[in-house]
């Protein structure tokens, strides 16, 4: 049975509860000194680490230390904890004589840290597990350096896998520590400024933009194109598919890999057998502030498929975005926070502005809203678009499917009512629909599939930015090579 990554953080955070309580103990006595903006990341090996510090220094206005805890316990091959808790306590006190705008580091800290550094712009960086492992394996046999297996993630290992390592060779020992590194990195996804996958950044403007959201600082186009040509420490040459990676592992060790991390790879915008399929990178805060969501506003007849769309919508936005999603359809809003309403222009204008606070809040806690309604009333739209846009983005998509389809598709019978005179106020028949004016999509729904209507719209979202995707997104029929990601709006 495949861990899920619900049971590694419970593991993990019960397992070396005491560590992690003394580490948030210690750091919430930490005093920064000075107003330098700081940023630190934190990263396995073999990632790329030395690629990102080298182009972060190139700014002149950045100072940017690397694995320096391990330069500090030289000529030791081991660190503890106390020895990054001591480098914090130095990293937080010095100003560098003011010399510098940001100040950082990559490589020193362990995630744990990063969750009790708000005072810091926080980053994971991310490479592909299999590369990782395959890096690892290579390099093992002669540098053993920082390997050392703690006996907590011995009972973590034994308690997720059922495996007690000490009966194992010391190089399964080292792959199965590595897995758990890997998982355990799931526990800070929502919890950092930035993650960063060394994959992703090899796109020009999208390191451009990962640059600014670590330092604030623009970084020159050329400079970071001549650094995303240029590799550092290549330290193995072998496979570049990730499935002949994979077939390179003893089957032991891939059984273990698909067990450990099948979930968790997901999470973390990884296939794990393949290099294509990559999922939308999560929110970050950007001058310390989490970036924030969006709304999807889908207006027309009733009858039109807004519900119909909205509820794909969701459902393929929770496959390739680790947002929370939140549906908000009409009828479900009337039962639940409008039920005293009516249909008069009075009510209706109130029914929309509450969806349109609900979708805000949504939006500027970073998340995304679907909404489906009629809102018949131009005026209503373009002020939720308003109330919306001051915490985030707003798309309004109108569902433009012809009244003589809405009528076929009409198994209640209400649009006879209306023609008849039962019902009055019936929008399309006996009260007006304003076509939105500022409408960012139209879709006819009597043409094509829901399918093709919800890529339709995915792909907008991708092709505006706001959905950020890394470079190789499946997405329905059709791939997004090389779509860049912009990391703060």
């Amino acid at each position: 049975m495949n861990c899920c990554s619900e049971q590694i953080k419970s593991v993990i955070e019960r397992v070396f509860a005491d560590q992690l309580a003394e580490i948030a103990s210690r750091l919430s006595r930490l005093t920064v000194k000075g107003e330098t903006s700081r940023f630190v990341v934190s990263r396995m090996g073999s990632t790329g680490s030395t690629w990102l510090a080298k182009l972060l220094n190139s700014h002149p206005d950045v100072y940017c230390s690397h694995e320096e805890v391990a330069s500090r316990v030289y000529p030791a091959t081991e660190c503890t904890g106390e020895d990054v808790l001591r480098f914090i306590q130095c990293f937080a006190s010095d100003t560098k004589h003011g010399a510098y705008q940001a100040i950082g580091d990559v490589g020193s800290l362990w995630t744990s840290h990063l969750v009790c550094l708000p005072m810091f712009r926080t980053a994971v960086l991310l490479r592909h597990p299999a590369r990782l492992l395959r890096t690892r394996l290579t390099v093992y046999p002669v540098d053993q350096s920082f390997s050392a297996i703690p006996i907590e993630s011995r009972v973590c290992i034994r308690e997720l896998l059922g495996i007690d390592i000490h009966y194992l060779q010391p190089i399964d020992q080292i792959f199965l520590l590595d897995l758990l590194i890997f998982a355990s990195q799931i526990r800070i996804l929502d919890e950092v400024d930035l993650v960063i996958r060394i994959e992703d950044v090899q796109e020009v403007e999208e390191c451009q933009s990962t640059l600014k959201a670590l330092t604030g600082l623009d970084y020159d186009r050329a400079l970071v194109e001549n650094a995303v040509r240029n590799r550092v420490n290549p330290r193995t040459n072998g496979p570049a598919q990730i499935s002949q990676i994979v077939e390179g592992f003893t089957p032991h060790q891939r059984e273990w890999y698909r067990t450990m991390l099948s979930d968790v790879a997901q999470r973390l915008g990884y296939s794990l057998f393949d290099d294509l399929t990559f999922r939308e990178t999560p929110p970050v805060r950007a001058n310390g502030i989490r970036r924030p969501g969006f709304t999807v506003f889908l207006t027309g007849l009733s009858g039109a498929g807004k519900s119909t769309i909205a509820n794909a919508l969701m459902r393929r936005l929770l496959d390739i975005s680790r947002r929370h999603v939140t549906l908000l359809d009409g009828d479900s809003v009337r039962q639940l926070l409008s039920s005293e309403l009516g249909f008069s222009k009075e009510h209706r204008d109130l029914n929309i502005r509450r969806i349109g606070f609900v979708a805000a809040e949504v939006t500027a806690c970073g998340g995304i809203a679907i909404c489906a309604a009629i809102a018949p009333y131009d005026c209503l739209c373009k002020e939720v678009r308003t109330r919306v846009e001051s915490a985030g983005t707003f798309i309004l998509v109108h569902v433009a499917t012809p009244l003589r389809v809405c009528e076929q598709r009409d198994i209640k019978g209400l649009c006879a009512k209306a023609r008849a005179g039962i019902l009055p106020n019936f929008t399309g028949i006996s009260d007006p629909y304003q076509k939105p004016a500022d409408a960012d999509l139209t879709i006819d729904a009597s043409c094509g599939s829901v399918e093709d209507e919800v890529e339709t719209i995915v792909s907008y979202l991708i092709q505006t930015l706001v959905i950020l995707v890394a470079p190789f997104v499946k997405l329905g029929h059709c791939n997004f090579i090389g779509a860049p990601v912009l990391l703060g709006f």
